[in-house]
């Protein structure tokens, strides 16, 4: 159920306020079940309102989401809150339809290409980066030499040939 899942997190973001948490498919039926969890966190230990938790999650673009969807995630808790997702290789086409579902639901939502480009992949870049500057959330430092920073840079010099996307057709 949502609402037990929402309790866990806010006692997760208590303790850790800066925890970056990635809801596939955004979220499920979150944004469609705000008010019940609003309703239910008003009995609960939470120390802020639902949506100001809600707004601490990331959400992906992963799966076949409705445009209309994302639209409805990134107006709730911030375009800044949505990063680029897909099931591939799994779905129809294995996994060229979702990814272009997803493709199209990006492009569809009403911001400007740099808005755009952090859901496509900044977004979820500075997450990473963030990762390897602060290992106190328990996770492991990156192995000597592997940072994300010269990982990137050499990602920019080995873009991929012209017309050849991420999902290959077959």
């Amino acid at each position: 159920d949502s609402v037990l899942g929402f309790a866990a997190a806010t006692l997760l973001f208590d303790r850790f306020p800066d925890f970056p948490l990635i809801l596939s498919h955004l979220g499920g039926n979150i944004p469609q079940v705000v008010e019940r969890i609003h309703m239910a966190s008003s009995r609960g230990r939470a120390q802020k309102p639902p949506l100001e938790y809600l707004k601490r999650f990331y959400y992906d673009t992963a799966g076949p989401v409705p445009p209309e969807a994302v639209r409805c995630a990134a107006a709730m808790f911030g375009v800044d809150r949505i990063v680029f997702g897909t099931d591939y290789p799994f779905g129809p086409g294995r996994g060229r339809v979702f990814g272009e579902k997803a493709v199209a639901c990006v492009e569809g939502l009403p911001v400007g290409p740099q808005e755009k480009a952090k859901v496509y992949g900044g977004t979820a870049w500075g997450l990473l980066e963030r990762r390897e500057r602060h290992a106190s959330h328990g996770m492991a430092p990156p192995p000597r030499g592997k940072t994300l920073h010269r990982r990137r840079q050499m990602s920019r010099t080995t873009s991929p040939p012209e017309g050849q996307g991420q999902f290959p057709r077959r």
